[in-house]
């Protein structure tokens, strides 16, 4: 069946349609989500405040990251901070290493306290009960620091209003295309928690920067309700504070100075694993608004591949389909790129047309991962639907 046009040089399939029709579509989200985050630059400017603030870090198995943590913290965190670590039952000599960096540079006031109980939000718990502190910031062992990004993680404070502060988290840029990826597909993530904080509905945030007072952390009785899975910290508490407080009291930071980075996964299994992780929060939020974002994002997300199982069939003209990817590549460029360069990341243009080509494959795997129902974290595997 076609749609003619008098005339125009073609007729439009209904095919051809209704994927010019997603392409449109993929291109006003975009648009609509970028302008969203572009409003939060013109948030209100906080003062620094004297708060009394307590760092938390938990780690497992992080043998070959703690001693460069702890040097970087060395030189950004202030002194007047708390500085906790919490093993999470390592297997390794994460512990022992550390204790003696720790003494070795004659470190004083840092903390190294072994987790109640087992996984990532008890060993949080331990270190957050153990503080004296006003305000907790949480990151994890392997974040890579070049500056004091938690100082500005604890501005909005100064607002009595304000309970939870997120920040900004991406991978480095590495020199191959999988690391190059990794960074263009983390800058979506940015854009969509961004825009959804800006919007009232906060989704999702990155406990690798994140900061909350303690007072509402007891009130909202942190993480009870959701220890028995491997992950979620940051998301299911970001929710718990909306819910008592409102979306007004959560804040989303996108600036340079705020910026944490996190080493890129080596592997194509690692990087889907992580993933799949976070993937398999959406049925434990118990929100119908999630569940439908996070369906519709998947099936909007995976329709370009079939345009290529169409074109094949001979349903899909080679225009339309030049059309719907060099248009989906083009938006990319433009609005991620643009995120990017708000956070001060350069980026090479040639990367994007890879990126949009992998991306729909890269979810359409991830979600066949929560599907499957499995993963494995720090050691430790997990089966999502028990």
């Amino acid at each position: 069946m076609h749609l003619s046009y008098p005339g125009y040089l073609f007729s439009l399939s209904v095919v051809d349609a209704v994927h010019f029709g997603w392409l449109i579509m993929y291109i006003s989200i975009m648009v609509y989500l970028y302008l969203r985050y572009k409003r939060i630059e013109s948030k209100p400017h906080w003062t620094s405040q004297p708060f009394k603030v307590a760092l938390i870090i938990p780690f497992r198995n992080e043998s070959k990251n703690v001693q460069r943590l702890a040097g970087q913290l060395a030189k950004c965190v202030p002194n007047s901070w708390e500085i906790i670590w919490v093993d999470d039952h390592s297997e390794d000599s994460s512990t022992q290493l550390l204790v003696s960096w720790i003494n070795t540079h004659e470190i004083e006031g840092w903390q190294v306290l072994a987790a109640k109980g087992e996984g990532k939000k008890r060993a949080l718990h331990t270190g957050i009960l153990c503080s004296s502190a006003e305000i907790i910031v949480t990151t994890d062992a392997d974040v890579i620091l070049d500056q004091d990004a938690f100082a500005e993680l604890i501005l909005p404070f100064s607002d009595p209003d304000v309970n939870l502060v997120a920040g900004p988290v991406i991978s480095q840029r590495g020199s191959g295309v999988f690391d190059a990826f990794q960074q263009i597909e983390w800058a979506s993530v940015l854009l969509v928690t961004g825009a959804l904080f800006e919007a009232g509905k906060p989704l999702m945030c990155s406990g690798a920067n994140l900061a909350f007072r303690k007072k509402v952390f007891l009130e909202v009785d942190g993480y009870k309700g959701n220890e028995h899975l491997l992950s979620g910290d940051d998301e299911f508490l970001l929710k718990k504070v909306a819910k008592r407080y409102g979306p007004s009291s959560t804040v989303f930071l996108a600036t340079t100075k705020s910026l944490v980075f996190v080493p890129p996964a080596n592997l194509v299994g690692e990087f889907l694993q992580q993933r799949v992780r976070w993937g398999s929060k959406w049925r434990s939020h118990g929100s119908l608004f999630h569940a439908i974002s996070a369906m519709f994002a998947v099936l909007f997300t995976v329709l370009p591949l079939f345009s290529l199982l169409f074109f094949l069939a001979g349903s899909l003209s080679g225009w339309m389909l030049g059309i719907i990817w060099i248009g989906r590549f083009m938006c990319d460029y433009y609005i991620l790129g643009n995120v990017l360069k708000v956070l001060a990341l350069d980026f090479q243009w040639f990367y994007f047309p890879v990126t949009s080509l992998i991306h729909p494959g890269y979810v359409l795997a991830v979600c066949l991962g929560v599907i499957q129902g499995g993963f494995s974290w720090k050691g430790r595997k997990s089966k999502l639907f028990h």
